[in-house]
C-alpha cells in the first residue's frame, strides 16, 4: 500500500517539473517578477509529457489492483466511490493537459523552417543570396506558426493554470485516501496479516 502512495507522490514530483520550458519570469513592476507564458521560446518535452501520462496510467492500475481489488471486502463503499471519482477527475484533467500541450510538445521550429524554405523557388536556384532569403522566409513562417500556438494559451484565460493546480491536488487527495485505508486496515490488523503472508516480499 505504501508503494502505491509513494508512486503517486512521484507522479506529483514529476509533474512539478513538466512545465519548466513553458513559462518564464517577467518583471511586472519594479522589483516584482511574475511567471508568465514564454511567447518566444515556450517548449515542452514530448517524451516527458508521454512519460507523465504513463505514470498516471500506472498509478491507476496500481490503485485498482493493489488497493481496491486486494482489500475490496474491507474497504467502505464510500471510500471506493471517492477514489473512483478522483480517478475519473484526474483522468479528465490529464487528457485536457495532453490536448493543450501535444501541439506545443511536437513543435520543431528548425524542421518547420527547413520545410518552408524547401518549398520556395529561391531554395533551389543555386544562388547563395536566394538560399539565405529562403531560410529567412522559412524562419518567419515557422515563427508565425509558433505564435499561433502560444496565442491559444493566452486566449484560454487561465485554463492551463487551473489544470496545473487541479492535477497535483487530485493526486494528493488520492494519496490521502490510500493513507486513510492503510490506517483503517492497520487498526483492524488486516494490513499486517496480509503483509506477513505476502510471499512476494513486496509491501502493499
Amino acid at each position: 500500500m505504501e508503494y502505491v502512495a509513494d508512486w503517486l507522490v512521484e507522479c506529483n514530483d514529476f509533474f512539478d517539473h513538466l512545465d519548466m520550458g513553458i513559462f518564464t519570469y517577467a518583471e511586472v513592476r519594479y522589483a516584482l517578477e511574475k511567471m508568465v507564458l514564454d511567447l518566444t521560446n515556450a517548449s515542452i518535452s514530448l517524451e516527458k509529457l508521454n512519460r507523465f501520462t504513463e505514470m498516471i496510467n500506472e498509478a491507476k492500475d496500481l490503485i485498482q489492483v493493489m488497493v481496491l481489488n486486494e482489500f475490496d471486502q474491507y474497504i467502505d463503499i464510500g471510500i471506493v466511490h471517492r477514489i473512483n471519482k478522483l480517478l475519473i477527475l484526474l483522468d479528465t484533467q490529464v487528457q485536457k493537459l495532453e490536448g493543450l500541450l501535444e501541439e506545443l510538445s511536437s513543435f520543431d521550429f528548425q524542421e518547420l523552417q527547413i520545410n518552408y524554405a524547401q518549398k520556395m523557388h529561391e531554395y533551389h536556384s543555386g544562388d547563395p543570396d536566394d538560399l539565405n532569403y529562403a531560410f529567412e522566409e522559412g524562419q518567419r513562417k515557422a515563427h508565425e506558426d509558433f505564435q499561433e500556438i502560444t496565442e491559444r494559451f493566452i486566449g484560454l484565460d487561465g485554463y492551463f493554470e487551473r489544470i496545473q493546480i487541479r492535477i497535483p491536488k487530485l493526486i494528493q487527495l488520492l494519496v490521502n485516501e490510500i493513507e486513510n485505508i492503510t490506517d483503517i486496515l492497520k487498526s483492524e490488523s488486516i494490513y499486517e496479516n496480509r503483509s506477513s503472508i505476502n510471499n512476494t516480499n513486496k509491501e502493499f
